[in-house]
């Protein structure tokens, strides 16, 4: 095949994607650029069937170093790779969770921080399990270890301000959760959480009966 019916196969489908471009997500830009893709493979595996036939290495060469940058950039981007394995394996200790099934879906979570101590949302989603078996101490101990890993993490201090919630430690529910909405201003969950602890608050200075057993049938969010 020459090269001058290569390059308007190539030019045909090439405007025809850059026509979907602005129609697409991010997410879905591979969809367009699909047929370029398979064209433009297409040309360099004949033309560098062509160039060994005629005992040049041109295109060969080309390939290589394509084959090459491409394992490098694999290579790079290996830790983000592991990262979304780890995110799928915590997502589906939750499942887990959601079936009634916590004991798997602790050791799942173990498990998971074991392989990779720094990996917070399996943290997070452990101090979870324990606050909805309110096990609130296991939980707050979880909580205040993912804000040493990140001390700006606003799901972990309204989970830590939650947690001293359920122990009845008002002041430092509240402490936590207000920091928790400095950082998230529109969070429903923070500011109804907030009013739910300074509503305890005057429960608590009226009878303090009452507001164990309030206390004792909190349900964790």
């Amino acid at each position: 095949m020459r090269r001058k019916y290569i390059l308007p196969l190539i030019a045909i489908p090439l405007s025809y994607s850059i026509s979907f471009l602005p129609f697409f997500i991010t997410g879905r830009y591979r969809q367009p650029i699909v047929p370029i893709v398979i064209l433009c493979a297409a040309a360099m595996v004949y033309y560098t069937y062509i160039d060994l036939r005629n005992r040049r290495y041109r295109y060969l060469q080309v390939s290589l170093s394509l084959i090459v940058l491409f394992a490098g950039l694999f290579i790079i981007q290996h830790k983000d790779i592991k990262k979304s394995i780890l995110d799928t394996k915590s997502y589906y200790a939750l499942y887990l969770k959601q079936k009634n099934m916590w004991g798997e879906a602790e050791d799942s979570l173990k498990s998971i921080i074991n392989e990779d101590p720094q990996f917070t949302a399996g943290w997070l989603n452990l101090g979870v399990l324990y606050a909805h078996k309110h096990n609130f101490i296991e939980a707050k101990k979880i909580f205040t270890h993912v804000l040493q890993l990140e001390p700006q993490n606003a799901k972990a201090m309204m989970d830590l301000g939650a947690s001293y919630m359920g122990l009845g430690s008002l002041d430092s529910a509240l402490f936590y959760l207000k920091m928790s909405r400095e950082r998230l201003p529109f969070s429903l969950e923070a500011n109804y959480m907030i009013w739910q602890t300074m509503e305890l608050k005057k429960i608590k200075a009226t009878n303090e009966d009452s507001f164990k057993r309030i206390i004792s049938r909190i349900q964790p969010r």
